[in-house]
């Protein structure tokens, strides 16, 4: 009984402590309509110093005041407040005011030239979130809802598998969605299923025990039950075991040849698979057999696109990702740009190949003609007024995106002689471009290739 009438004791001085620290403010209450992002109790101890945004609207008796300067201060037991950050009202009563601190309480005050008219405490605001308040004079504060700032996640699928950063996350969203082995009946079907979110041509998932049998194959069920625990590529590189020891680490990459299935072998339209094999990427993770409690490996992979398979947009996407990835940054160290210019090679087939910009449209790096690297096309343009180096920039400036025009093509037998002289009237041209960064600078560059999708005859 002592100890708990010292807490109770406690309690009320800690209470009276935080009364006392500075004016009589109007308290906060929390509106109904949504609930904010973590509990009240939770707020005070979190000092992420995140930005936090507040869309405050400020009225009296419903009629909004406009012209009044809001501020806001950290409410800190004990200390004077200090109001670092402010906004002033528009006709509606409205104002964004940017909270540069971490989660907690904080007070508001309104004054207009130079007089407070009022003003509020206890209001609750979350880091990484917009807060919507209404501040009513001589009410309180009131907060009708909060929003995460940050943009919503995109659900990955199957299809946008290009890179390890995307296979990674793919797997472990498959992870996630399915929970334990053995896997229900609907989420088999999902599985399985062509052009769904789960299943794309040559990316699919399958789930195997510690012994190399395979439980679970989304793309060929007649290999269920099978043992590949010795299987091995043409290089030795016994990848089965690979995947096993990487998924038991926690997760982890296997690179190795395979069999593609997209592979038209024979040259005669039909895809009948690469029996000497592509270089594959696979990603592995542990996944629980919730009948044994043991431990298996769920894995995917993706087949690395190389210059020669670029024949469409999802191709030539994937080829300028793979590119980017491999050479992490710009400028290329000697082999990765002597790589890049090799004819024939993963980088480089005819027309296919790759090139570096800078923002002022300089270009820095020509995988097929080293001539033009120092040049500046900023103000180039095709027959038709596009202005395809600007809008190349564009696009990598926005993250990554396509850009159509008409260009010479390299491939073209322009005088029907069987010479390869190009194509000066220019061919229709896709270019994929997306954004690398100079490691020297730290400015971002503009990375791209691109192909023909009709050749002239």
């Amino acid at each position: 009984m002592r100890h708990i009438r010292s807490i109770v004791v406690i309690a009320l001085a800690a209470g009276l402590m935080w009364s006392c620290g500075g004016e009589r403010v109007t308290q906060s209450e929390i509106g109904t309509e949504e609930q904010v992002g973590r509990p009240l109790n939770k707020l005070v101890a979190q000092e992420d110093a995140v930005q936090a945004t507040i869309g405050v609207t400020v009225h009296q008796d419903g009629t909004p005041v406009s012209g009044a300067t809001v501020e806001f201060s950290r409410s800190i037991a004990g200390q004077t407040p200090a109001y670092e950050w402010s906004g002033t009202t528009d006709e509606k009563g409205q104002t964004l005011v940017e909270i540069a601190s971490g989660n907690g309480y904080y007070q508001a005050r309104a004054s207009q030239d130079g007089v407070e008219i009022g003003s509020w405490s206890s209001i609750p605001i979350n880091a990484g979130y917009k807060v919507i308040l209404y501040l009513p004079i001589g009410g309180k504060a009131q907060v009708k809802g909060s929003y995460s700032l940050e943009e919503p996640t995109k659900q990955i699928t199957a299809r946008d598998v290009v890179d390890k950063k995307t296979l990674k996350a793919f797997v472990e969203a498959a992870k996630e969605y399915a929970k334990n082995f053995p896997l229900s009946e609907d989420i088999e079907a999902e599985f399985r299923q062509e052009g769904g979110r789960w299943k794309h041509e040559a990316i699919y998932l399958v789930i195997g025990n510690s012994d190399g049998v395979i439980l679970f194959h989304a793309a060929n069920p007649a290999l269920e039950g099978q043992n590949v625990f010795h299987l091995e590529d043409p290089n030795g590189v016994k990848y089965t075991q690979e995947l096993i020891a990487a998924s038991a680490a926690g997760g982890g990459f296997v690179e190795y040849y395979f069999d593609n299935p997209t592979i038209d072998e024979n040259g005669d339209g039909e895809l009948v698979g690469d029996p000497i094999g592509s270089p594959k990427i696979s990603y592995a993770i542990p996944f629980i057999d919730s009948v044994t409690g043991m431990e298996l490996t769920m894995l995917s992979g993706f087949y690395p696109v190389t210059a020669r398979a670029v024949i469409d947009k999802e191709t030539l996407k994937s080829f300028v990702g793979a590119a980017k990835e491999y050479a992490k940054s710009f400028p290329f160290s000697e082999d990765i740009a002597e790589e890049f210019r090799q004819e024939g090679g993963r980088w480089k087939h005819e027309a296919i190949y790759l090139a570096v910009l800078n923002s002022e449209g300089v270009i820095v790096y020509h995988a097929a003609n080293a001539d033009l690297e120092g040049q500046n096309l900023i103000n180039f343009e095709d027959p038709n007024g596009v202005k395809y180096v600007q809008e190349l920039i564009a696009a990598a400036a926005a993250g990554g995106g396509f850009v159509a025009y008409y260009f010479d093509n390299p491939a073209v037998d322009e005088n029907g002689d069987g010479e390869l002289t190009g194509d000066p009237i220019g061919s229709p041209k896709i270019s994929y471009a997306i954004p690398i960064t100079d490691s020297q600078t730290g400015r971002e560059l503009t990375f791209l290739s691109g192909f023909y999708p009709q050749v002239k005859e």
